[in-house]
């Protein structure tokens, strides 16, 4: 019997943080898929106890995409035998726009996507699947606090319209003390407020920061 290879990779990813590759296999039976799906709806169950207010319901679809992007990114970053056009249909936008229902679903495996990024980087900074790795992550980038992007590219409309993916978005942003983005003006004033009066002792430059912009708008 074949190993399921896509679910053992995302399922290890997870678990353990690391990524283990036997081959260069880019291709997903509909039954591994199916599995990976209900693991990860496992895992969202799992990390919703833990959120603030009241959790979005699991995008089983939006997830599976996320896991996907992940797997091929792997694939390509160790095994490149593959052409930018062919590339270009293993790594395709998710069909829906970001919504509060799938933000949360869709980082339980886009978490892990800068980590790729970055090691692509190393090996060649003009890669042309970059780009489009980061593309991604411009629109999804609840998943990319911990990774540089244009700022001023990046819609906060829907984080900020559901307190639950709010909290998150502020507490991974001061968990990562992600300076410039926490001076983006459509999250600054609810991060500086999770802070509260702990401003000094857990972020004191940005508190800083904060005092200045306010003096100056006096």
């Amino acid at each position: 019997m074949a190993r399921a290879l896509f679910t053992e990779m995302i399922t290890r990813l997870y678990q353990q943080g690391e990524i283990v590759l036997y081959n260069n296999v880019l291709n997903i039976p509909a039954d591994e898929a199916l599995v990976t799906g209900d693991f990860l709806r496992e895992v969202y169950d799992w990390e919703k106890q833990n959120y603030p207010f009241t959790a979005p319901e699991f995008d089983w679809t939006a997830a599976l995409w996320s896991a996907k992007v992940v797997y091929f990114s792997a694939q390509l970053l160790l095994y490149r035998q593959t052409a930018i056009e062919e590339v270009a249909t293993l790594l395709q936008p998710y069909t829906d726009l970001p919504t509060v229902n799938n933000i949360l679903s869709v980082d339980l495996c886009l978490r892990f996507l800068p980590d790729i990024l970055n090691k692509l980087k190393e090996i060649d900074p003009e890669d042309e699947i970059i780009p489009i790795l980061e593309s991604f992550l411009t629109q999804w980038h609840y998943s990319a606090i911990n990774y540089p992007l244009e700022e001023t590219k990046l819609d906060f409309k829907t984080v900020v319209s559901d307190r639950s993916i709010r909290q998150l978005y502020c507490d991974r942003i001061i968990a990562h003390k992600a300076f410039r983005r926490a001076r983006h003006e459509a999250i600054e004033p609810y991060v500086i407020g999770s802070l509260g009066d702990y401003k000094d002792i857990f972020w004191k430059d940005l508190r800083v920061w904060s005092d200045q912009t306010q003096n100056k708008n006096i």
